[in-house]
Order: C-alpha cells, then structure tokens, then sequence
C-alpha cells in the first residue's frame, strides 16, 4: 500500500468511518420472527420434497424405457446390442475424460493465479 492510499484510508476513516460506524450500531438487523423462519423452512422442505419426487419419475421413466430398449434390442439384433453397448461404454469413458481433464485445466488456472 503506497503512501497516498494510507492518508486517503486515514481521511476516509476520521472523516466518514466513525460516522458509518455509528449508524450500523444504531440501525442493527433484525432477527426475524421464530414462525417466520419455521414457514419458511416448511416451504422449502415442501419444493424439495416435490422436486424430489418429480426427479424420481423421470429418473425411472428413463430407466424403464433404457431396459425395454435394450430388451427389444437384445432379441431382435445381437449385434445391434454389441455395438450400442460398446457405444455406452465409450461415451461415457469420453465423457469422464473430458470431465476429468476440465477439472485438472480449473485447477490448474487457479493454481496459476494464485
């Protein structure tokens, strides 16, 4: 910090920070009501509860509808099967490398900043 900075730090705090000071002392926040806060938390548990559930749907929706497919696939095209499982499984091997190699480029940006 240069000279300069320091006196106008200085400045600013006898001419302006005693005066904010006071008004925070005098203008604390108020703590809301205990049933404020409990309705609050019940409506937020309720929304969690409603996301949850809807998730849920979808994720076994996808589900059965993956397993039918596969189902259908296995007994009409064994090869079909084959490919669209060694299709899976390199998408996802991509898909984590990708993931993995994000991860390892923001750490390593960060570690740079610092």
């Amino acid at each position: 910090m240069s000279n300069e900075d320091k006196r106008n730090q200085q400045w600013f705090d006898e001419r302006i920070g005693t005066t904010l000071r006071r008004l925070d002392e005098a203008f604390e926040p108020q703590a809301p009501e205990l049933q404020t806060m409990e309705v609050f938390v019940a409506e937020g548990k309720k929304a969690l509860r409603e996301k949850m559930r809807r998730d849920m749907l979808i994720f076994v929706l996808l589900a059965a509808i993956v397993v039918a497919v596969m189902a259908w696939t296995i007994n009409r095209n064994l090869a079909l099967f084959v490919a669209l499982q060694a299709l899976t499984a390199l998408s996802v091997a991509g898909w984590m490398a990708l993931h993995l190699f994000r991860l390892a480029w923001k750490g390593r940006t960060q570690w740079k900043r610092n």
